[in-house]
């Protein structure tokens, strides 16, 4: 069971951390010799809908810490890595390919280091450490200042919505979740860029407005003129 469970949460953790990665993978520019764009296009993959987005970032920063950060109950099994769930150390994204026969095209390439996601679990090391010391095992995942009541703790603050356990709901539902308060903060600069421009809008109206009218009064003031000067090339011919 213990392992059935930890690979469900292996999964779930990748998942979000995933999701996270391509909403906030960065733009690839591709260039051409001596600095010039290839294609003339400066971007040949566009990046996430979050790239730039610290928020996001430090969500997916906490989570990876959690992961990997060591128990505060010590002792020879206080981390998840000693039990078997690692960290990537290579993981795939796009990239400007720069040697052979695909130089300067963008394609997926395998990098060394790791992008936040965790490894298979290592069964036969968490079954050695199961019969070694079961209960830090225990402690490790369950106890109070386990894997599983850090995380769910943080993911109520997050998403406003508490984390149920078999033995209890994990965390305080905030009065405004961490989420909802990047949606409120986006959503007061989305109102802000609006107002701006219709401010813009509303002074460009303005400012037509009074060029049309002036455009009114100088061709009301041209027919004056060419009258006037039509009634005096008359007097002048008569006299």
């Amino acid at each position: 069971q213990l392992v059935s469970a930890l690979n469900t949460f292996v999964s779930a953790y990748n998942t979000a951390i995933s999701e996270i990665n391509i909403a906030t993978q960065p733009p690839i520019v591709v260039t051409g010799a001596k600095g010039s764009t290839v294609g003339g296009s400066s971007q040949s993959a566009a990046g996430g809908v979050l790239y730039g987005n610290a928020d996001v970032q430090s969500i997916k920063d906490r989570l990876v810490n959690m992961v990997t950060s060591l128990n505060a109950n010590g002792g020879t099994y206080n981390s998840l890595s000693t039990i078997g769930l690692q960290l990537t150390d290579s993981f795939t994204q796009l990239a400007q390919s720069t040697s052979g026969s695909n130089a300067g095209q963008v394609a997926a390439q395998t990098l060394a280091g790791t992008d936040g996601q965790l490894q298979a679990l290592d069964v036969s090391k968490l079954q050695s450490a199961l019969a070694a010391n079961p209960n830090a095992v225990s402690d490790l995942i369950n106890g109070a200042s386990g894997i599983v009541t850090q995380i769910g703790t943080y993911l109520t603050g997050v998403t406003g919505v508490p984390t149920n356990t078999a033995s209890a709901l994990l965390g305080n539902i905030p009065a405004i979740s961490l989420i909802q308060g990047f949606e409120n903060a986006n959503t007061s600069s989305i109102q802000s860029i609006q107002q701006q421009i219709k401010q813009i809008t509303d002074n460009v109206n303005m400012q037509a407005d009074e060029l049309r009218q002036q455009f009114v009064s100088t061709e009301s003031t041209m027919a004056g003129l060419q009258s006037l000067q039509s009634q005096l090339s008359s007097f002048f011919k008569s006299n």
